[in-house]
């Protein structure tokens, strides 16, 4: 059997392995006898003497794969030359069936387990035996880098020598290897020199890096920009590994990489000295300072040579401050990049370095399953979700697919319980790949400890944002709610200063344990930082930490208001991590329902109404709780949450709220107090919603008096008051006194709210509806567009009030015979309401109504009729089947079938 070349490679190194092992260990033998290779150089024979007998070893090599037929045919060739030898052992290179694997013996011969035809890994084995016993005769080992091309050589010289047979004493083996190494070493080329690690074969992503990498140092074989560029980001962000696949793909570019840990002085200044050796050039062994000065001008005067200078993990201050005295002069030659979780390198002169993000999700999810190899797994689901969770850290991500690998779990079994466990899972398999020195929780340690030697108010502000919202926390959370973060970091910021939170931060940034937007005034720490920082506290020292973020955001976050709106949007985010830490801990207190109260009412304005429920049942039942049901603010809450369901079209479910808040209202605060006359509006408002005018007028009216009274007639809550008990009279068709009305409701917010405000363009709005139900069209349409283009910018595209003006709007085109124009604003308002309030709400079915009766005029009954029929049967669900809307539905709906 012929196994080619790559076998003969095979059983040589191994060969050589097998003299250098004998050489290393105090095996007792006294001579060795090579005995020649057969003609198919397939093998050869190492006969051990020694006083006590002696040992035949035969290394056999193939690429094919060996059967126990052929090691059985072998063993017995090696009794028949060899049977008067002692012991006998053959030793098997290459691919083999398990039956060889398990075989261990056939007669006399001892068959160990087979070694794999890797010759990379053979050549790294052979290497480092070869490197340990050169140092053991006190020879020089040479470059690490080309030892594994010298123990090729060895393996060829072996094979020529061995054409014959040689019997060598132990003295005479290793003067013979030693005087091959040499020879060979000398034959063997300088350049080129490539001392990085190996490459990470589940590296992925991070094109846009590695081109940022390629077009400022290289760009067709020319230097441009700047010789010296720098990678910064977190711990654990990947930058090693960045840097490591950049450096592999380059390498044919350079006649020298060299690779220096500058994570201490020590190694920074032992591995930078090495340099010098691995060129050969002249320097005291001993001087590691002279050795440094030598590479250094080789590396500053070499213009023929190209050279790649890495300097990894360069965090220290006091390593940065070393290394910049070292760092070589500009050369059109040499290139040098630098690793640092220092994000200011302006010591080394860069004013910029590369900001190493996360991982997209994208390729996170993708790191996953190559890692794991299930890219075809079916698995891309969970593996997605758990890389979302680890926010897309590379460290993170390698130790949770270490331990899928190793646990052979589901991704979305790990998830379930890394949501549970959090960081004790995660610790509990380091990392496999990569060459991370350092776990998740272990990895930030020391910077926290720097942090906190330069400042206690950082440290405080670093415990204080792992309870906070991971992204893009605003500076005002910081310097309005100072007063509530406790003794050391509240007097370290200034009222109205982001001075002082910039100076807070600093430490932070220094190792991008945060990432600073100076454009938006935010900042953001990852959550495992976030996790991290927490279990360095105590439990008393966690609800302590809890309760100051709460209490905090609680004086940042203001009225909801509009005119407060942006500072409302800025802050809501760090509301909902709010509530899961009221949740958490159990912080029941009026603060806490006050929060919850705001942040809903910001959203639900805003049209996210599945987003504010859950607050406002959180404040409800906390300040039933703390304050008990006879307390106002018990009221408002009910009244709040009761807004909400008549918002979303669940009328059952808010009337009985609204009827409790309003007896509250009465028993508590009186029937002359604002809140009481707002609980009669809101009442009468779900009255007039399903139809129950009679109900609702009186109710109107009085609210409307009561605000005259208490308010006055330039009070918002009296336009709102107006505003309502207009539309009740235009629903019922009583447009002369509906109108007076709504023209005052809409002067008064001209004036006192600007005609930027929604409630303006819901004057706008009612009062360009009357207008068209009167027939004046013309005065309806400009009205209807200035509501519209007030609620896209106020608003946004995705609220319903824009839905409602897009629908009006509609409305009017298809009235004065527009329907090209009606129907595109019809079918977005639908869209709109279908998102947001979802298909069991009014306002939805009077989309379906209203775009089914477009294309009922235009002669399309066919697409009418389902629609008018979907549209009926929400409203009798919602509304019954006596409300008005329902009844001009079923009118609708009984007309389309009729014209079939």
């Amino acid at each position: 059997m012929s196994g080619g070349q790559p076998a003969i490679r095979g059983y040589l190194i191994q060969t050589l392995i097998a003299l250098l092992d004998a050489l290393a260990k105090d095996r007792p033998w006294d001579y060795v006898r090579l005995e020649p290779a057969d003609p198919d150089l397939e093998k050869i024979d190492l006969l051990w003497e020694q006083a006590s007998g002696t040992r035949a070893v035969q290394v056999k090599s193939s690429q094919n794969q060996i059967g126990k037929a052929d090691a059985e045919r072998w063993a017995e060739e090696l009794e028949t030359h060899h049977g008067g030898a002692d012991e006998l052992e053959l030793v098997l290179v290459g691919p083999c069936a398990q039956s060889v694997v398990q075989l261990g013996r056939a007669g006399r011969v001892t068959i160990p387990p087979p070694v794999p035809l890797n010759l990379d890994l053979l050549c790294q084995a052979a290497a480092h035996r070869l490197a340990l016993f050169l140092e053991s005769q006190g020879a020089s080992a040479g470059r690490a880098d080309q030892r594994e091309a010298l123990v090729r050589q060895l393996g060829w010289r072996l094979a020529q020598w061995s054409a014959e047979s040689h019997r060598l004493s132990r003295a005479e083996l290793a003067g013979l290897l030693e005087a091959w190494s040499r020879e060979e070493a000398a034959k063997l080329p300088l350049f080129p020199i490539f001392t990085a690690p190996q490459r990470n074969p589940f590296f992925t992503g991070r094109e846009a890096e590695l081109e940022w990498l390629h077009t400022r140092l290289r760009t067709a074989g020319r230097a441009v920009l700047s010789q010296t560029q720098a990678i910064s980001g977190l711990g654990g962000v990947g930058k090693t590994q960045t840097v490591l696949e950049y450096a592999h793909q380059v390498r044919g570019d350079y006649d020298a990489v060299f690779w220096i840990s500058a994570a201490s002085e020590l190694e920074l200044r032992t591995e930078y000295a090495q340099i010098a050796a691995r060129l050969g050039l002249p320097h005291d062994a001993g001087d590691a300072e002279g050795a440094m000065r030598a590479a250094r001008r080789w590396l500053e005067s070499s213009p023929d040579r190209r050279w790649l200078l890495v300097f990894d993990n360069a965090d220290d201050p006091q390593v940065l401050d070393v290394l910049q005295g070292w760092l070589p002069s500009s050369s059109p030659a040499g290139d040098i990049l630098v690793t640092s979780r220092a994000r200011v390198l302006e010591a080394l002169g860069l004013v910029s370095p590369l900001a190493l993000a996360t991982l997209p999700a994208a390729e996170s999810t993708a790191f996953l399953l190559k890692r794991t190899g299930r890219e075809q797994a079916g698995e891309v689901t969970g593996a997605a979700e758990l890389a979302r969770e680890l926010d897309g850290l590379p460290l993170a991500l390698e130790q949770a697919a270490a331990y899928v690998l190793d646990r052979d779990v589901p991704f979305a079994e790990y998830l379930a319980s890394y949501r549970r466990q959090r960081l004790a899972l995660l610790e509990q398999r380091g990392p496999q790949s990569g060459a991370y020195p350092q776990t998740v929780a272990t990895t930030w340690l020391l910077n926290f400890r720097q942090v906190g030697m330069e400042s206690a108010a950082a440290a405080e502000l670093l415990q204080l944002s792992a309870f906070l919202g991971a992204g893009a926390i605003p500076f005002e959370l910081l310097s309005a709610g100072r007063g509530e973060l406790g003794p050391t970091l509240g007097p370290a910021l200034a009222a109205d200063e982001s001075l002082s939170v910039y100076e807070l931060l600093k430490p932070l940034a220094r190792f991008s344990l945060v990432r600073v937007d100076r454009t938006e005034q935010t900042y953001s720490v990852h959550r495992l930082v976030q996790e991290v920082t927490k279990g360095q506290l105590s439990e008393v020292s966690r609800r302590a930490w809890a309760e100051r973020a709460v209490r905090g955001l609680n004086a940042a976050f203001p009225s909801p208001q509009f005119e407060n709106w942006a500072t409302c949007a800025r802050l809501a985010q760090q509301g909902l991590a709010a509530s899961e830490l009221i949740a958490t801990y159990g912080l029941q207190s009026n603060v806490s329902a006050r929060l919850l109260n705001q942040v809903a009412f910001y959203l639900a304005a805003r049209g996210q109404y599945a987003v504010a429920e859950p607050l406002y049942q959180q404040a409800l039942e906390i300040r039933r709780q703390v304050l008990g049901e006879q307390h106002p603010n018990f009221a408002q809450s009910l009244n709040a949450l009761a807004s909400l369901y008549e918002s979303t079209g669940r009328y059952e479910q808010a009337e009985p709220l609204l009827q409790q808040a309003l007896e509250i209202r009465r028993e508590v605060l009186g029937e002359q107090h604002p809140d009481f006359a707002r609980s009669l509006n809101n009442l009468a408002a779900l009255y007039d919603s399903t139809g129950r005018y009679e109900q609702a007028e009186p109710l109107y009216q009085e609210a409307l008096d009561l605000y005259r009274q208490v308010l006055g007639e330039q009070h918002p809550n009296f336009a709102l008051s107006l505003n309502n008990l207009a539309f009740l009279y235009k629903t019922t068709g009583r447009y002369e006194q509906a109108e007076p009305l709504y023209q005052q409701a809409l002067e008064i917010r001209r004036q006192v709210l600007g005609e930027q405000h929604p409630n303006f363009a819901l004057s706008l709005n009612n009062l360009a509806a009357l207008y068209s139900a009167t027939g004046r069209s013309e005065q309806a349409e400009p009205l209807f567009q200035q509501a519209l283009e007030v609620y896209r910018q106020v608003l946004g595209e995705q609220h319903p009030d824009f839905a409602t003006s897009l629908n009006n709007l509609a409305a009017l085109y298809s009235a004065t015979g527009r329907s090209e124009q009606a129907e595109p604003l019809y079918q977005q308002a639908l869209e709109i309401r279908r998102q947001v309030l979802g298909e069991q709400h009014p306002d939805f079915a009077t989309s379906l109504n209203n775009l089914a009766a477009l294309y009922f005029a235009t002669g399309r009954s066919e697409q009418a009729e389902p629609l008018y029929q979907q549209a009926l049967e929400v409203l009798r669900q919602v509304l019954g089947p006596n409300h008005p809307h329902t009844k001009l539905v079923q009118a609708n709906y009984d007309r389309a079938r009729r014209a079939r």
